[in-house]
């Protein structure tokens, strides 16, 4: 039996998701509210007997788009 704490930090390419065109950033930092409202993948811990996913007072979490769709 072991424990494992860690930080997991996903990317995935969404067509759906447009950069505004005039922008002169390649990176955008994401409103809070959007983070309900954009598709995010599920996350599988293939063979794993029994996973806990605690959930925090206030959930540690950041998105950002990047002009490539990312």
């Amino acid at each position: 039996t072991f424990i494992l704490d860690f930080w997991l930090t996903i990317a995935w390419y969404d067509t759906r998701l447009r950069f505004p065109s005039n922008s002169a950033r390649d990176v955008r930092l994401l409103d809070k509210n959007w983070f309900d409202e954009i598709w995010k993948p599920d996350v599988i811990i293939r063979n794993a007997r029994e996973v806990d996913v605690l959930d925090e007072i206030v959930p540690n979490q950041a998105q950002k788009m990047l002009r490539d769709q990312v």
